[in-house]
């Protein structure tokens, strides 16, 4: 029989604020500084890495100007 173990748990924080047709917001993860996202594609990679061996800060997308 195979013991079972237990699933890392990540603890974070997250502010919402919509924006025209998206969102923006910031997630603070335990033992990192707040990582700003814009749009639903950030947010998705602000919390994968905030639960991946690389920590919480994302690589910012290049914004167009």
């Amino acid at each position: 029989m195979q013991a079972m173990t237990t699933p890392r748990v990540v603890r974070a924080q997250i502010e919402l604020s919509p924006v025209e047709d998206t969102i923006r917001g910031r997630l603070a993860v335990e033992g990192a500084p707040p990582s700003e996202f814009y749009g639903w594609f950030e947010l998705i990679n602000v919390l994968e890495r905030a639960v991946s061996s690389q920590g919480a800060q994302p690589d910012r997308f290049q914004e167009a100007e």
